[in-house]
């Protein structure tokens, strides 16, 4: 049998229970950060109303934390599948970058 180093083990009764327990740490992690991050299975979204330049600021930041922590775990985050949704009007002309790859706008 093989050590599990990291993670969830899969397909056991306990698997779902334990990802709930793992992937609860990230949600404390962006709580500290005051940002709405409802999860759902594996997927994370983050909410954030910018109306500063210090709000572009915070949500880089998210994104470095999140970035961060998929590390830290040996997960990978799908670069392909994330978006930046912008509602109103954007104050501040803003790149935004998770694992090092620009995010695009939609």
């Amino acid at each position: 049998m093989d050590t599990l180093l990291s993670g969830v083990v899969l397909w056991t009764d306990v698997g779902p229970v334990s990802f709930l327990i793992h992937i609860d740490d990230i949600a404390r992690l962006l709580e500290r950060y005051g940002v709405t991050a409802p999860l759902f299975a594996d997927d994370v979204k983050v909410y954030l109303k910018i109306t500063k330049p210090e709000d572009s600021v915070r949500l880089q930041k998210v994104l470095d934390v999140i970035a961060t922590w998929t590390s830290d775990q040996q997960l990978s985050v799908s670069v392909s599948k994330c978006n930046i949704f912008i509602v109103g009007p954007f104050c501040c002309e803003a790149n935004f970058y998770t694992v090092f790859q620009k995010m695009s706008h939609l």
